[in-house]
C-alpha cells in the first residue's frame, strides 16, 4: 500500500492537534498558579467544560462527519460551516438526526462513559465506570 504510513502519521498529526486546540483553554486553565485552582468549585468548572467541549468538538463532529460522508464523499471540512450559513441549515441538522438517531445514542453513551457519569470506587462493576479513567485521572491530579 502506497504511501499508508504517510498518511497515517499526517492523519495522526491533524488529530492530536484538533484535540490540543480543543482543549487548550482547558490545559491552561488547569495549569494556572493560584490557590483558587484547588477549590471545588473551580474543578468542577473545569470538569464540566472539559467534558462539554470534547463531548461536542471531538464525539458530535466526528459521528457528523459520518453522515455528511456518505452524501458527500469527503470528509468535514471549515468549508462546510460557510455554507451552512442559509435559512434551511436547521431543518436539514434535525432531518439528519431524525435519520440517523442511533447515531445519538451513540453519541451520548460516548460521552457518558468517556467522562465518568458514574464514580468508579462507587459501582465498579458497571463498564461506564472503568471507562471514565481519564476524567477520574484528571481529576484526582489535584
Amino acid at each position: 500500500m502506497a504511501g499508508g504510513p504517510d498518511i497515517g502519521g499526517g492523519g495522526l498529526k491533524f488529530d492530536t492537534v484538533s484535540v490540543l486546540y480543543a482543549n487548550l483553554l482547558f490545559i491552561v486553565l488547569s495549569l494556572l498558579p493560584f490557590h483558587f485552582r484547588k477549590r471545588s468549585w473551580y474543578r468542577r468548572i473545569l470538569f464540566w467544560y472539559y467534558a462539554v467541549i470534547n463531548s461536542l468538538l471531538i464525539v458530535a463532529v466526528n459521528l457528523a462527519d459520518c453522515v455528511y460522508f456518505r452524501y458527500t464523499q469527503k470528509r468535514f471540512t471549515a468549508d462546510e460551516i460557510f455554507f451552512a450559513d442559509n435559512s434551511n441549515s436547521v431543518q436539514l441538522v434535525l432531518k439528519f438526526a431524525a435519520e440517523n438517531w442511533y447515531l445519538l445514542l451513540v453519541g451520548a453513551a460516548s460521552s457518558g462513559c468517556s467522562f465518568g457519569v458514574t464514580d468508579a470506587r462507587s459501582h465498579p462493576d458497571r463498564p461506564c465506570a472503568r471507562a471514565g479513567f481519564i476524567t477520574r485521572s484528571i481529576r484526582d491530579c489535584w
